[in-house]
């Protein structure tokens, strides 16, 4: 008897604040409301591009005050559940769901996420599980709440902080990473590393990986 051996099926990790969740530009609509509330008319009006750090706290040059504020609503009950979606998102996770299995890990909101310091908000972990599969269907044993995304394999990591990916791409060797293209990260030289790319869109970061699965599904047949 004869038995057809089919490759694993492929595995994608997946960030979601600044990749598949605009947590920065929430942020920023968010610290703009509050200069209004403050100094009305003559308050300054922030944009996305204006966050070219990591930290939109250091980015904008804020308070002390004015960042204990800002992380106390970012901790606020609903925050994490109304971030908006970048575009093409949806469309790019569908396509990539049809051909791996994709696997969400996320920083969990506390002192390491803003870098002020703080305790965790008690809504961010069921908000962010809920806000993964309302918007992108991807149920919540598939997500992971965790700094270390290397902990995670697969063929491939979308990801916007050049650190992470560099971690990853260390552990995993056969996996590519790529960096979706943001103001924050675009001084970063992660892209010399062998295996990284740097994606500008849903829809490029989608193409990337496709190719990747195909070229590895080709090696797999070639093996045999």
């Amino acid at each position: 008897m004869q038995f057809t051996v089919h490759p694993p099926r492929p595995r994608g990790i997946i960030d979601i604040d600044g990749c598949a969740a605009d947590y920065t530009q929430a942020v920023v609509d968010l610290y703009n409301d509050y200069l209004f509330e403050q100094h009305g008319s003559k308050a300054p009006k922030f944009t996305v591009d204006d966050c070219t750090q990591y930290s939109i706290f250091d980015s904008l040059n804020m308070l002390q005050a004015d960042r204990a504020e800002m992380s106390r609503r970012i901790r606020s009950e609903g925050f994490c559940a109304r971030l908006p979606v970048y575009r093409d998102a949806v469309h790019a996770l569908t396509e990539l769901k049809s051909v791996a299995d994709l696997y969400v890990v996320t920083s969990p909101l506390g002192p390491a996420k803003t870098t002020e310091g703080g305790h965790p908000s008690p809504y961010w972990i069921v908000e962010r599980d809920a806000w993964v599969e309302r918007e992108l269907g991807i149920h919540k044993k598939y997500v992971t709440h965790s700094h270390c995304k290397e902990l995670c394999g697969g063929q491939f990591i979308i990801e916007d902080k050049p650190e992470n990916i560099a971690a990853w791409c260390a552990v995993h060797h056969d996996g590519i990473g790529i960096v979706m293209d943001r103001p924050w990260n675009r001084s970063s030289t992660v892209t010399n590393i062998p295996r990284v790319y740097r994606a500008y869109g849903w829809i490029h970061a989608m193409e990337i990986a496709l190719e990747h699965l195909r070229s590895e599904k080709e090696r797999y047949h070639d093996d045999r």
